[in-house]
């Protein structure tokens, strides 16, 4: 699954082992969701991925992505893209992975980690206390126990993202005459004070 534009919602779903065959890099790589840009993941089983089972990547630094209540085994999520990432309420097998395009922190709280030991954890996620040039990830406070709701509930609803709103645009000629009228305003009311003095 990969998105490049807009807002993706990725929900409700069992991915094992997608297989990539442009990706000459890595034959049989694999990777269960791959996002650029704006995303809600959410309710996901992720497994079986041979190189990260959530990959976000591109440099959208606006983009918002947020990874809750999924169970994510075995390779994790790997961060390369400037985005605004939260990570919630999550079972994760796997770690957490900053690459050297990723100098934004994320939250990283309320997951389960597979063990209640914090440096255990520590030690599964890849951040600015290993390069200085990448983000820091929080990932304190954590669950102790696994979350029983991180899984695909296919009766549930999808769920909504509301996009940010934009500014409208308006092409050059449209505003044309409001520019002349403007204008003339101005050269009239000019020489009525001229004539005044």
């Amino acid at each position: 699954l990969s998105f490049g534009q807009g807002i993706a919602t990725i929900s409700n779903n069992n991915i094992t082992g997608l297989v990539r065959p442009e990706d000459d890099r890595v034959r049989n790589a694999s990777y269960g969701i791959v996002v650029s840009g704006n995303a809600i993941i959410s309710n996901n089983e992720v497994s079986g991925c041979t190189e990260a089972s959530i990959w976000l990547t591109g440099s959208n630094e606006t983009a918002n992505v947020q990874i809750q209540n999924n169970t994510i085994d075995g390779t994790g999520i790997i961060i390369d893209e400037e985005a605004n990432v939260k990570i919630n309420q999550n079972n994760i097998q796997g770690s957490v992975n900053l690459t050297v395009n990723a100098p934004n922190n994320v939250d990283a709280s309320l997951n389960w980690w597979g063990t209640a030991d914090p440096q255990v954890i520590q030690k599964m996620i890849h951040d600015f206390r290993n390069d200085f040039n990448l983000g820091n990830v929080t990932f304190v406070p954590f669950l102790t126990q696994p979350n029983p709701q991180a899984f695909p509930n296919y009766s549930a609803a999808v769920p909504t993202v509301t996009p940010k709103p934009t500014v409208q645009e308006y092409p050059a000629l449209t505003l044309l005459p409001l520019f002349l009228i403007m204008f003339y305003v101005a050269v009239v009311l000019k020489r009525r004070q001229v004539k005044k003095v």
